[in-house]
């Protein structure tokens, strides 16, 4: 099962993602980041719940990051697990994501 659980303190946006993002859920994660566009100062994505992510995943965190980047906003990515970690790492996403 996938889900996007969002909260809000302040102008910071917290997503928590359960389960997989991979081909078939990227798409609902994406919508989810155009809906915030222009709403969030700093955006964290909470991956306690995540199982795994596949190259569609990694592709819509590379965009809210050049997002955030282009626009003067922050992401920072919390609470990874050493597969998803592992994942960051053999991508060169450690080098280019914040994360906590």
């Amino acid at each position: 099962m996938f889900a996007i659980e969002k909260s809000w303190e302040g102008d910071t946006v917290t997503l928590k993602i359960t389960g997989i993002l991979n081909t078939k859920t990227s798409p609902e994660l994406s919508k989810e980041l155009d809906e915030l566009e222009k709403e969030y100062k700093t955006l964290i994505f909470d991956f306690s719940e995540l199982k795994y992510l596949t190259s569609a995943g990694l592709r819509i965190l590379l965009q809210a990051e050049q997002y955030a980047e282009d626009n003067d906003r922050q992401v920072i990515v919390r609470h990874i697990s050493q597969d998803i970690l592992d994942i960051f790492t053999q991508n060169g996403f450690i080098d280019v994501l914040t994360i906590e």
